[in-house]
């Protein structure tokens, strides 16, 4: 089955609090499009993936994107 892995460097199940940086990375089992969304305590949504860093939402499989 497709599979998506999503880490960070706080565990399975992190918390952050205001003003902290999220840091994660993504990585696919197969070729595919990511798109990652990030939603605020004030229910503001960004997208984080793409971005201005990598623009394009075409993943390899294996390849470890870093999401901050």
């Amino acid at each position: 089955p497709f599979m998506l892995n999503l880490q960070t460097d706080r565990g399975g199940k992190p918390t952050f609090k205001v003003g902290e940086f999220l840091n994660m990375s993504m990585s696919m089992n197969g070729n595919g499009t990511a798109y990652c969304y990030y939603e605020d305590v004030t229910k503001t949504t960004a997208r984080i993936f793409p971005n201005q860093f990598q623009a394009d939402a075409w993943m390899k499989a294996g390849n470890i994107v870093r999401l901050a």
